[in-house]
């Protein structure tokens, strides 16, 4: 491989000599072979003058991608760092595995022991390239952090489950936003299994992705508040089709629960966001906001009618107000300790809770995301106006190859409302093109495409019609403020079509693939009385 610092030999210069002299950095070596690589302290003058070991390896993507930065528990010899050097980056980074230190919060650093000193700018900037003068003081205002617990600021992608060493590897759970509504100050929450990821190349264990349904339980008057809410979307039973349904066949929870379909836990509504932690008394005392006594009896409390065993682990959700004041929630499994102590028989329910809650320590988050209108259309915000579009209600007439990717198209700008019409199947030969595949086969064009825009837009609202096209009415079948798009490929269906628009006077779009897919036309018809007038040229281009 071209090593970088051939490439960029004066850049090489300036970061070696940048190296030797920074002030925030005492360098104790640094050698050039497959590798460069420098080895030192960082230097942080507080109440006294504290040093830092850490070992900064630059990779072939330099200057293009920022040196590795890699605290230790411990100075290297310099031999040490010269074997680093002569190996390939992979193999360095593994040999310096053992030495590395961990902060078990993790705030900028990574699960491989790597510091994130830059965030990511915006892209629309362009490239730029960061010398290590600028890259070292950010590492030292990094490990005063350390010493003050003034952190450098996370920028808005980072979530707060990245802070965290130990990290549920099965579980991700996907929360809408009545999750983070506050009328609830604690109670029961409730996420449906969506998919299963099987285990294989890259992931160790099966991955079980949970999407919320619905959460209730005290609201802050004290009172239990039973949230009622249509449950049938969800698919949890046939019996269960309302949240009332959930207590009055718990049951059937149970099962459903130790069949890993529906994922259920307690939470609690903490004031603040909490600093990253790994035990569970350290959880106890955030859900109590900084009391450890109140945080047990919340939790007792909660779990007092469900916890009557000893479960190698169990579910706790926090919910709270991020550095924005927006509300974050967060899921963790509570694991049992390796040497619980001995079970002492309790007289009263509440002591055996309190006994039983002392057996666990070890917490792992859970990774979360959180899926609200405003999250789902950000990446489209300065391109697609989700305020306008979301009230749009928009006819689609075919959705055969073209169609289904002009559904699609709209679903994902944000259009509130799809309704499709299509009463034809789904053919081997029409994987090739459309936008379903082959495990749709024998299936309603509408209903495959209907499920994958829900599946790439959950917040839309879609209708289906499988009536023959001949048999349409637009006075019946119609919203008058609807809009009609047509990409029917067969001329005497569009004919009727067309003739429907015109008995209406209404405007509509036609889209068609010509010649086999060389050419298509594209253009916005109104109507009036059989008499077309073409508003907008049609446009014929080849792809």
């Amino acid at each position: 491989m071209l090593h970088w610092f051939k490439r960029n030999p004066e850049f090489l210069r300036q970061e070696s000599k940048a190296l030797a002299s920074d002030s925030n950095y005492n360098e104790q070596c640094q050698y050039r072979d497959n590798l460069f690589i420098s080895h030192g302290n960082i230097i942080v003058r507080l109440n006294k003058v504290h040093r830092f070991p850490i070992l900064i390896i630059y990779t072939d993507a330099t200057p293009y991608r920022v040196p590795m930065i890699f605290p230790l528990q411990k100075n290297l010899s310099n031999e040490q760092v010269k074997e680093l050097a002569s190996l390939k980056l992979q193999e360095a980074v593994k040999k310096i595995y053992a030495d590395i230190q961990y902060y078990y919060h993790l705030r900028h650093q990574n699960n491989s022991g790597e510091l994130c000193t830059l965030e990511q700018e915006n892209l629309d900037s362009g490239s730029r390239f960061y010398g290590i003068t600028t890259i070292l003081q950010r590492v030292r205002d990094w490990y005063a952090g350390h010493i003050t617990q003034k952190f450098p600021p996370d920028s808005e992608e980072v979530e707060f489950c990245s802070h965290f060493n130990f990290v549920d590897q099965e579980i991700r759970l996907i929360y809408p936003e009545h999750f983070l509504h506050d009328e609830f100050i604690e109670g029961d929450c409730y996420a449906t299994l969506y998919n299963i990821v099987p285990k294989g190349g890259y992931y160790l264990n099966n991955r079980y992705l949970y999407f919320g349904a619905f959460l209730d339980g005290i609201g802050k008057s004290g009172l239990f508040e039973q949230v009622h809410i249509n449950l049938e979307n969800c698919l949890f039973h046939e019996k269960l089709k309302t949240s009332l349904d959930l207590y009055n066949h718990p049951e059937i929870v149970d099962k459903l629960v130790a069949d890993r379909l529906l994922l259920k836990a307690k939470w609690f509504q903490i004031d603040i966001e909490p600093k990253p932690f790994q035990l569970f008394k350290e959880l106890v005392e955030i859900i109590g906001n900084s009391n450890y006594d109140i945080g047990f009896k919340r939790i007792a409390e909660r779990f007092q009618n469900s916890l009557d065993k000893f479960p190698e682990s169990f579910l706790i959700g926090i919910r709270f107000p991020n550095r924005k004041g927006i509300n974050e929630f967060q899921l963790f499994k509570i694991y049992e300790s390796d040497l619980p102590p001995t079970y002492i028989l309790s007289s009263s329910s509440e002591e055996k809770v309190y006994s039983i809650l002392g057996r666990y320590d070890r917490v792992e988050a859970i990774e979360g995301e959180k899926l609200t209108k405003s999250t789902f259309h950000q990446r489209n915000s300065k391109r697609a106006d989700y305020e306008i579009l979301q009230k749009v209600s928009v006819n689609v007439f075919g959705v055969g190859a073209i169609g289904s990717e002009i559904a699609d198209c709209l679903a994902k700008a944000g259009t509130g409302e799809l309704i499709l019409f299509d009463d034809q199947t789904i053919k081997a030969h029409n994987a090739v093109r459309h936008l379903a595949g082959l495990k749709h086969i024998g299936m309603a064009k509408v209903s495959v495409v209907a499920e994958i825009l829900r599946d790439h837009n959950p917040f839309i609202t879609i209708g289906m019609n499988t009536l023959n096209l001949y048999d349409f009415d637009i006075s019946r079948d119609i919203d008058d403020n609807s809009i009609m798009i047509s990409s029917v490929a067969d001329d005497n269906v569009e004919g009727f079509v067309n003739e429907q628009f015109v008995i209406a006077n209404r405007v509509a779009f036609y889209v068609r693939s010509l010649r086999g897919g060389t050419s298509a036309r594209i253009f916005r018809g109104r109507f009036y009385n059989l008499n077309i007038s073409i508003s907008n040229k049609y446009v014929i281009f080849g792809y």
